[in-house]
């Protein structure tokens, strides 16, 4: 990687090609790993892309290149979810996203409202890790990365979790509500 460097800082722009034909599909599983949008995926890899050809004269080759790139790429999704989540706040995300499972379960139920308290029920079942989990995820903002790193895990294992705990809401849900019918 550090000739395709080398030729890229003398000129060469068709090395840097070269070089995102490498680093993209490692760069793509990284964030689609973080991101459910797969245009979304696209257009930050991009901007990646760009910004690192922007700041490539700042690479010192004495680092190893990937360690250099993979930090920006974190810097820019990072920034890119801070702009996200400071547009609402995470209580309302939580609360979204349940009201968005009840939709799934409820579809266009006009009785919707009346169904908080199963929420409610359901969110109670939820075993003390998993409720701590949601709540800092959620309600304090604490990044996935973040979570990882205090709870002595991976990014994959929490992001796991989460997504096994709204399953388990998502259930509770359709159990609560096809047995109040």
């Amino acid at each position: 990687m550090n000739q395709y460097i080398n030729d890229v800082l003398n000129g060469k722009t068709e090395s840097y090609r070269l070089l995102v034909r490498q680093l993209a599909p490692s760069l793509r599983s990284y964030l689609s790993g973080r991101l459910s949008d797969f245009h979304l995926v696209e257009d930050l890899s991009q901007e990646i892309f760009i910004t690192v050809y922007q700041s490539l004269e700042k690479f010192d080759p004495k680092y190893d290149f990937r360690s250099w790139f993979f930090t920006i790429a974190r810097n820019k999704l990072n920034s890119h979810l801070r702009k996200v989540y400071s547009k609402k706040s995470m209580k309302f995300a939580f609360e979204e996203e349940i009201q968005n499972l009840v939709a799934e379960v409820c579809d266009d139920d006009p009785q919707r409202e009346g169904k908080l308290e199963h929420i409610q029920s359901c969110v109670a079942k939820l075993p003390e890790d998993a409720l701590e989990l949601i709540k800092s995820r959620y309600y304090t903002n604490e990044t996935v990365i973040s979570l990882a790193e205090r709870l002595n895990s991976t990014e994959n294992a929490i992001s796991s979790k989460l997504f096994r705990i709204r399953k388990n809401l998502k259930d509770c849900l359709s159990a609560e509500l096809i047995g109040h019918e």
